[in-house]
């Protein structure tokens, strides 16, 4: 499906078309006929859930100025032109989805829409190069596995919903991709920061938006297209400068072993060289130490004697107090529909 907003009398056309026949459409599509609808409505502001990662999913009202201010912030960032191609491959029931089709209104694309797929190979074979697009790093890492041309069509790459891991970006440099990991919430309207991925860069404040930290050293996000600002987050950052951070982790997944605080992030950071399974660190309560870190991992349970050898194999490898003392061994670990783990 294709959308040309510089022609918004047949987009409507479209939208109003599509709700008729709401039944016999696919959820995906109906998605984005219902938000087109209430934005061209200019009815009260935008009721959005929070994806539910980190507690239970909060509604975030949000105004049509704050995502266009938004959506102009990221064109600028990346000069996006009026009749820019993009590609729409994310749900539209997230916020990510939508202000897609914001940026798409504000700067006049023509914005292709495919089905939401972990799998997206079969579906851009057949289509020809785009200036931007933004996936999850799940939609990313399968074009990598599957088939890398397909994801050198899209000259700009914005990657979002769960946090993109070293060895994803390290791909994605030997690839050459174009690509950046974003920084934001539904709070924010979308990403207020971007990082190139590069091996190298730090996360970088879009214009308007100023950063700082509290004595915890969390990031504190201000800006005049920032609603409540200034917002307090829950994420751990090294600050480079009012405009520039290194992201570390989260804060209220941090474990006090003895009065050491462990970054849970950069545990896994250690970790993950070293195991092909999918897995995550949480914590368990200790009568001496308070807290101490345990590794879930995503497969059948090890001998004990692999067990023991792997736990004490990443001994040398970390701080005190930092290694594992157990391996919980599940069928599944669950995530939310962006790819995010959710840690029990």
């Amino acid at each position: 499906m294709i959308l040309d907003f510089l022609n918004i009398a047949e987009v409507k056309r479209q939208v109003k078309s599509g709700l008729n026949s709401a039944s016999s459409i696919p959820e995906w599509k109906k998605e984005i006929f219902s938000f087109l609808e209430w934005y061209y409505s200019l009815e009260g502001p935008l009721i959005q859930k929070t994806s539910g990662s980190t507690g239970i999913p909060k509604e975030i009202k949000l105004s049509r100025e704050v995502l266009s201010a938004s959506a102009e912030a990221t064109s600028a960032y990346f000069k996006l032109a009026k009749r820019s191609s993009a590609l729409l491959c994310i749900p539209a029931k997230f916020i990510g989805g939508k202000m897609m089709l914001v940026r798409a209104i504000m700067s006049g694309w023509e914005l292709t829409c495919v089905e939401p797929n972990g799998n997206l190979s079969s579906v851009l074979e057949g289509l020809s190069s785009f200036d931007f697009t933004a996936m999850i790093p799940l939609q990313v890492q399968k074009l990598l596995n599957d088939d890398v041309s397909q994801l050198k069509k899209i000259k700009t790459l914005i990657i979002g919903g769960a946090a993109v891991s070293d060895a994803l970006e390290n791909e994605l440099c030997n690839a050459k991709i174009n690509a950046y990991s974003t920084y934001g919430m539904t709070e924010t309207a979308s990403h207020v920061a971007l990082k190139k991925l590069d091996g190298k860069s730090n996360f970088q404040a879009l214009d308007g938006i100023s950063l700082s930290v509290d004595p915890e050293d969390r990031l504190r996000i201000e800006g005049s297209r920032i609603p409540d600002s200034p917002i307090l987050t829950n994420d751990l950052v090294s600050l480079a400068s009012e405009t520039s951070f290194k992201w570390l982790g989260r804060f209220d997944n941090v474990i006090n072993s003895g009065g050491v605080k462990i970054v849970v992030e950069e545990l896994e950071k250690t970790i993950a060289p070293l195991l092909n399974e999918a897995f995550y660190i949480t914590k368990e309560m200790h009568s001496e130490l308070g807290e101490t870190p345990m590794l879930v991992i995503e497969c059948e349970a090890w001998e004990s004697e692999k067990t023991s050898v792997f736990l004490e194999s990443l001994k040398p490898r970390l701080p005190n107090y930092w290694s594992p003392r157990k391996i919980r061994f599940v069928a599944h670990i669950d995530r939310t529909a962006s790819g995010k783990i959710k840690r029990i």
